[in-house]
């Protein structure tokens, strides 16, 4: 498992480096981490100063403002949220293996499954089992 770090424990390690003239590689055996990571926390921290190490999952602040400046514009624009937008992907697993199904001749079906987010084995399963007697019963009425 990979070791994490606070932002403030990188700044110390890029402090060894730019102040004190360590190599990255001498802080990085010191610390138990690749030289190439110190190296990177100091090209961070020379590009963006003290955000350099906002965390896991968190944006910079110049960067939460640019994508909040693009979503107002595409917002503008008559876009949608993308995240908002797939509702009609998340069907129920049957009306899923049927697109599949009936699109199997002109897309891969490894392709579909991953994009409708289903496994394919249990497509294979389901192109397999029998059709149900409700399914039989419904078939003969349309």
């Amino acid at each position: 498992m990979p070791k994490k770090f606070t932002e403030d424990y990188k700044r110390e390690m890029v402090k060894l480096v730019t102040d004190l003239g360590k190599k990255p590689s001498e802080v990085a055996k010191e610390i138990g981490v690749s030289a190439t990571s110190v190296r990177r926390w100091v090209n961070q921290y020379n590009h963006h100063g003290n955000d350099a190490f906002p965390g896991k999952g968190n944006l910079r602040p110049e960067d939460a403002k640019q994508k909040a400046l693009e979503k107002k514009e595409r917002i503008k624009a008559g876009g949608r949220d993308p995240k908002k937008g797939y509702g009609h992907l998340q069907q129920r697993r049957e009306i899923k293996y049927s697109f599949i199904k009936d699109h199997s001749s002109v897309f891969p079906v490894k392709k579909m499954c991953q994009t409708l987010e289903v496994s394919r084995s249990a497509y294979y399963d389901w192109l397999k089992s029998p059709m149900s007697h409700r399914k039989k019963i419904d078939q003969d009425l349309y």
